[in-house]
């Protein structure tokens, strides 16, 4: 596969390595960045893909849209047509039962943020700050920007978050819940994935299936709750890996899933 904006790498544990790639621009997104985008969704959905890390490349995660995306003389339909890919994308990530981490080296503004919103964790570099713009452009938070905040943090949180009157830092993104850890710059890609590999190690059908139920479980009431989680439970039961997973703990070993 030919790349144009990111740099993509499979690690030997699964581990899908994502970077992006264009460091002079403080890799804001591009026509070719959604391309890619485009293409990394049925890779990412195979099977060898056990779980998946997002970074930026030098000095930013992601700050936004690139201006001259918005310098074109749209029509109201291709400018919608240009942000479903993206919006599909990050649709796709949230609702894949895989791991999905942002390593967050940088700054992460307008669909950078967004990324890190449709990812399962959040891990932020030291001097790193995020935060929106869109209003400078006279734009809002799209590509579910809104909604995924909402959920993230609650509406108090969410408002306080949009309306800050500069970049947040790394310790308030902490603060309020944002992130799940603030690491050195120096160790962030290695901390990221030492967590992801500790999680490829586990049942990969339990987790997805764990992420599935989390991600419902911000719409939907505790008896609805209740009846997903039996029937989940149910087929986990059915799994080989559960019967693996009762053979290791009475044996005394580490057990060897393998998704069945």
């Amino acid at each position: 596969m030919n790349w144009n904006s990111v740099k993509y790498e499979l690690l030997e544990s699964g581990i899908a390595l994502i970077t992006l790639n264009r460091p002079d621009f403080l890799n804001a997104l591009d026509d070719g960045m959604r391309e890619d985008f485009k293409n990394l969704t049925p890779i990412l959905a195979k099977e060898n893909v056990k779980a998946i890390v997002f970074t930026g490349e030098g000095k930013a995660f992601c700050a936004g849209g690139d201006i001259s995306h918005f310098e074109k003389k749209w029509n109201a339909d291709n400018f919608t047509k240009q942000s479903r890919v993206v919006s599909d994308f990050y649709d796709f990530l949230e609702d894949l039962p895989k791991p999905v981490f942002a390593a967050m080296n940088g700054v992460a503004t307008g669909a950078g943020l967004q990324l890190a919103m449709a990812c399962d964790v959040r891990v932020v570099a030291t001097e790193a700050k995020a935060g929106f713009r869109e209003h400078q452009l006279n734009l809002i938070p799209s590509h579910g920007g809104t909604y995924r905040l909402v959920k993230l943090l609650g509406l108090s949180k969410a408002k306080h978050f949009y309306l800050s009157q500069r970049l947040t830092s790394s310790n308030e993104l902490l603060r309020m819940g944002f992130v799940s850890h603030v690491v050195e710059s120096k160790d962030l890609l290695e901390f990221v994935l030492n967590w992801a590999k500790a999680l490829v190690s586990r049942a990969p059908m339990a987790t997805g299936e764990a992420i599935k139920l989390l991600n419902s479980m911000t719409y939907t009431d505790r008896d609805s709750a209740l009846e997903r989680e039996y029937k989940s439970q149910t087929k986990m039961l059915l799994t080989k890996d559960h019967k693996e997973g009762v053979r290791a703990f009475r044996e005394k070993r580490k057990p060897f899933f393998k998704g069945e």
